[in-house]
């Protein structure tokens, strides 16, 4: 049998275990504290996914972090690639990945020609398709080539847009 008195439910005969009875808890009360109940619920998740959205796998910052570490891995740097060009570094970027080499011409060789430095490392981005794919997600490909015998330093960039 059940009785309503100011708004309270009270249930049959309930007791604690030691056979006290229990106190009513007020509909109001029971309410408000479902009520916290889902909001600090909906709080928790809010905050996970706000986290989640900041610091997901797929975000650009960390598909190149997790790409310039397969890289470090792999190459083993510093490597030597040929007789004059030696790899040194691989670097995460806000929003791109730095290479840099060192190519070790002899005194008076003929400078290095930036633009057909550009041509070979676009074609050669542009046609692996995983570079390709970094490429299509925003990320930009920096790459620095320093030279031991007084020719300037050539820099390039290559991008999506570049394919």
């Amino acid at each position: 049998m059940h009785t309503m008195v100011d708004d309270t439910i009270a249930a049959p005969a309930a007791t604690t275990p030691d056979g006290a009875a229990t106190t009513p808890v007020p509909r109001r009360r029971t309410k408000a504290i479902a009520l916290a109940a889902v909001v600090a619920v909906a709080a928790c998740a809010g905050a996970y996914f706000a986290v989640e959205g900041i610091t997901r796998p797929n975000s650009t910052e960390a598909k190149i972090a997790r790409t310039v570490d397969r890289i470090e891995k792999q190459a083993e740097l510093p490597r030597k690639l040929d007789a004059v060009t030696t790899w040194t570094a691989v670097e995460a970027e806000k929003s791109g990945i730095q290479y840099r080499y060192r190519v070790e011409l002899p005194a008076g060789a003929r400078a290095v020609v930036e633009s057909d430095v550009r041509d070979m490392l676009v074609s050669r981005a542009c046609g692996i398709a995983e570079t390709r794919d970094v490429l299509d997600d925003g990320v930009h490909l920096d790459y620095e080539y320093t030279m031991t015998n007084g020719n300037p330093t050539v820099n390039t960039r290559i991008t999506a847009k570049d394919c």
